[in-house]
């Protein structure tokens, strides 16, 4: 796994982050997750987001239309994790 770095990848951490808020599928604990994943660099698995298959189809829509990248709900449950996502991100860029 790549280490964490605040400076190139903020900004994709950020739009993973408007990725799963747009979910609207998150409890006051996700969305608190969700913000120290981009300020703290904290990983949090999806399933600790709580994001059903609904959530997880509008997050990998939402990954798609604000960043570009293409990802299955398939491959990101697979993946697990918002920094495995972040590191496939930036693998396939």
């Amino acid at each position: 796994m790549k280490g964490f770095t605040l400076g190139q990848n903020f900004s994709v951490r950020q739009e993973i982050a408007d990725a799963v808020t747009s979910a609207h599928v998150l409890s006051p604990e996700g969305s608190n997750a969700v913000s120290r994943f981009v300020s703290d660099r904290v990983d949090y698995s999806l399933k600790d987001l709580g994001l059903d298959s609904l959530g997880l189809m509008e997050f990998t829509i939402a990954l798609e239309l604000n960043i570009g990248c293409e990802i299955t709900p398939e491959q990101a449950v697979e993946l697990g994790s918002l920094v495995k996502i972040l590191d496939f991100i930036e693998a396939t860029e």
